[in-house]
């Protein structure tokens, strides 16, 4: 979690997110309410949905990303999961809860809409994977949980917590269902592309598509405040 992410305290932050929370839900319900839901909730900026579903919380916004366009997704993604160029993917979990929550179909289309990087960067901090055809398999002494694919060409070491564990499992699972190919895609990416080289492009990736939405990247930030050579 990033400072950003980390929420303010006192009387005064109590006050505004008395006043924010009403705010947002009022927003929400104009826009689930109005004539055409889907073409309204798409006009918003990434970044109108991020604070959105921020204010109001995930469940109660479960109705409004039902309807949110991949883009817009990839776009909170964007917004959450990084700390410098560093990428942060428990801060993803409950962008991915309630995108489970939508039916493995969002599921799919959303997942295709990320950045070939980020999906195999997610997956890849996650699991660890063994490919069956290849005649690998896990260790007999094991701790973790180990679940076959459903297509059984990988199986996959489900790391972290329970809670985590349930989502990732679900998650490839909800994956295999909208687009097996996708899935096979993702897993065969994170189980041989370097770490290091997935969240550099990913990073590059988010740099750009924030910068169009006028975010200055936190390096360049640093340069434009770095004291000027005295001559």
């Amino acid at each position: 979690m990033s400072d950003r992410d980390i929420p303010p305290s006192g009387p005064m932050a109590r006050i505004r997110a008395q006043l924010a929370g009403p705010r947002g839900y009022r927003r929400i319900d104009a826009l689930l309410s109005s004539d055409d839901a889907p073409a309204a909730i798409a006009a918003l900026s990434p970044n109108e949905v991020f604070e959105l579903v921020h204010e109001v919380g995930f469940e109660d916004a479960q109705p409004l990303l039902e309807l949110v366009t991949p883009a817009q997704i990839q776009g909170c993604f964007d917004l959450e999961a990084w700390q410098k160029d560093q990428i942060e993917v428990a801060g993803l979990k409950p962008w991915i809860a309630s995108l489970i929550e939508t039916g493995f179909e969002k599921v799919g289309e959303v997942w295709g809409a990320l950045d070939t990087e980020l999906r195999a960067l997610i997956l890849q901090r996650q699991v660890r994977i063994w490919d069956v055809s290849l005649g690998e398999e896990p260790e007999e002494d094991n701790d973790n949980p180990i679940m076959a694919t459903p297509d059984r060409f990988f199986m996959l070491e489900l790391k972290g917590d329970d809670d985590t564990q349930r989502l990732i499992q679900q998650l490839v699972e909800d994956l295999y269902r909208a687009d097996a190919d996708l899935a096979r895609h993702t897993i065969m990416c994170a189980r041989s592309e370097p770490p290091a080289e997935l969240e550099e492009q990913s990073y590059r990736w988010r740099s750009a598509r924030l910068a169009d939405l006028g975010y200055v990247d936190f390096y360049e930030a640093l340069d434009l405040f770095r004291p000027l050579d005295a001559d």
